[in-house]
């Protein structure tokens, strides 16, 4: 019996297994771009027999690579082969540790993000770092949110944000009165226009934008999640909200999750020990 062959051809199927499977849309390009410099590496064509000899000998060639990326294209061609059924050996690869990126809530606390929303220029802008840093939101949520998103609040004033997260699982987010005002505007623009993005921006450019923001209101640098974090760290220490509403909010799977988002200073922790004004 022969063995099968694989090429390029092969990753088109493996991203329609991947939506069906409710993958998210950067996961799905990163897989997709993994196998295709895989691909590439080994003239376009791998046999069944040799797909684990060639891939182990990919992944040693690569392991130059950031830790994060390399065990990425180990889970990249780790998918492809269950989803073909081949009979791999990779689970014998030893690959790097990555360290863990936590996403470290701004020191000036909710500050920051109001400092920021001030040098903002455009109302999409303002609507971009509302929505992450007052919302809670993803930078790929926040890239997503149309017009027709918002819905008027059920239980009570105001409104609500219908948000697209990981595994295209949806989930509520309620706006603060503050949130909507940095929205509202952006809203009306995008309404007018057939209900098109909220923020017309790229993953890449919405990036740099946060950054450079970040430096010229703050004077250092700040990423998408860093915001984020804000929002979770503020309304946990400062609203004593508890654990299990913010992780509804952030739209987490699991509770430790949520936890890494919270930031604790030095003074919170001076003051958690600080028994003086506690009676016996």
């Amino acid at each position: 019996m022969n063995n099968r062959v694989f090429t390029p051809d092969d990753i088109g199927k493996f991203e329609v297994h991947l939506r069906l499977r409710n993958r998210s849309s950067h996961t799905i390009r990163a897989y997709a771009g993994d196998l295709r410099l895989f691909f590439g590496t080994v003239d376009n064509r791998v046999d069944e027999m040799d797909f684990s000899d060639l891939a182990l000998g990919w992944l040693d060639e690569t392991k130059d690579l950031a830790a994060k990326t390399l065990n990425r294209h180990w889970t990249s061609l780790n998918e492809f082969a269950k989803f073909q059924r081949i009979a791999n050996t990779l689970d014998q690869w030893n690959g790097p540790t990555p360290l863990r990126a936590n996403p470290h809530p701004l020191p000036e606390g909710l500050a920051g993000t109001r400092k920021m929303l001030a040098l903002c220029n455009t109302s999409q802008q303002t609507a971009l770092i509302a929505l992450m840093g007052l919302a809670g939101l993803r930078l790929s949520e926040a890239l997503s949110v149309r017009s027709s998103h918002f819905r008027r609040n059920p239980s009570g004033e105001g409104w609500v944000l219908q948000v697209t997260g990981k595994g295209n699982k949806q989930r509520l987010v309620p706006m603060s009165s503050e949130a909507w005002l940095n929205i509202c505007t952006a809203r009306t623009n995008s309404a007018l226009h057939d209900n098109a993005l909220l923020v017309v921006l790229g993953d890449r450019r919405a990036r740099a934008y946060v950054g450079s923001l970040a430096q010229k209101a703050l004077g250092h640098h700040a990423s998408p999640h860093d915001l984020r974090a804000t929002f979770a760290t503020h309304m946990h220490l400062h609203k004593h909200v508890p654990l299990r509403v913010i992780q509804e909010l952030l739209g987490h799977a699991s509770l430790s999750t949520t936890e890494v988002y919270l930031g604790v200073t030095m003074s919170d922790m001076t003051s958690a020990v600080d028994w003086e004004d506690v009676e016996e």
